[in-house]
């Protein structure tokens, strides 16, 4: 077995492709769950709890960078109008969703979601935007998207078509991770000593990853993920993260 603890301090490690694609799944747990101690756990409580508010839907906008994906249409002139606008738009979305009851599909509350931001933006494509609002809403069965993840799919998966990943992302996950691979992420987190829960959110993380930057030596996601092992190693021993590291190999990933 690998000794990723001890290895990884050593240049010629980030050399090695099998080491890099690890690491890089590696970094995706790590990720997911900053993300969730962040904002995603504020924003699951409460739409589990069906208590989004306009401003919840607003700091979800601004945090996950969608606000631009429903701009108004036709564009408002007036800065007093458009804010009364967007606000009417903030507070549809929560009423909305709030209504919805526990057992709806995904599938159903994301195409609920649409119709209701399409009276403000037009024709203008929301795809992202309710890709990963609706995550929020269930979590174990859906997987938040944008283009960067989307690409990151392609790169995975070469048969699938830009195209069909664009309209039927959650087909195409289907189709590239097996609930095996789900069982994998669940493990090599456990095996970390990290307490987080949802392994489709690690995968959306190593996609956008791959999507976004070079899998390569020196890449400042490496020193991120190295910064957060020293920290985990002050309270966990160091025989997890080599097991969780090694395990994370039996993932998929792109050629290297």
């Amino acid at each position: 077995m690998t000794n990723f603890v001890e290895d990884r301090h050593s240049s010629d490690f980030w050399h090695n492709s099998d080491n890099l694609h690890k690491a890089a799944w590696l970094w995706a747990i790590f990720e997911a769950e900053r993300g969730w101690h962040f904002i995603d756990e504020y924003l699951y409580l409460k739409a589990k709890k069906r208590e989004l508010t306009a401003y919840d839907v607003q700091v979800f906008a601004n945090f996950y960078s969608v606000s631009r994906t429903i701009s108004l249409h036709p564009k408002e002139k007036s800065a007093r109008i458009k804010k009364e606008k967007m606000g009417k738009l903030y507070n549809g979305i929560a009423t909305l969703l709030n209504k919805m009851p526990e057992e709806a599909p995904a599938l159903s509350i994301h195409n609920e979601l649409q119709k209701i931001i399409r009276q403000f933006v037009g024709d203008k494509s929301t795809r992202t935007f309710c890709a990963k609002l609706v995550w929020f809403f269930d979590p174990d069965g859906w997987m938040m998207h944008d283009s960067l993840s989307r690409l990151g799919l392609k790169m995975l998966n070469n048969r699938l078509s830009t195209n069909k990943i664009k309209d039927d992302f959650q087909v195409c996950f289907a189709e590239t991770f097996s609930l095996q691979n789900i069982q994998t992420i669940e493990d090599a987190i456990q095996e970390a000593g990290l307490q987080y829960q949802f392994p489709r959110r690690v995968i959306d993380k190593y996609l956008f990853l791959i999507g976004s930057s070079d899998i390569e030596a020196g890449s400042p996601w490496i020193c991120w993920l190295n910064w957060q092992i020293d920290k985990k190693l002050a309270q966990h021993e160091p025989l997890g993260i080599n097991l969780a590291f090694e395990n994370l190999a039996a993932l998929p990933h792109p050629s290297i």
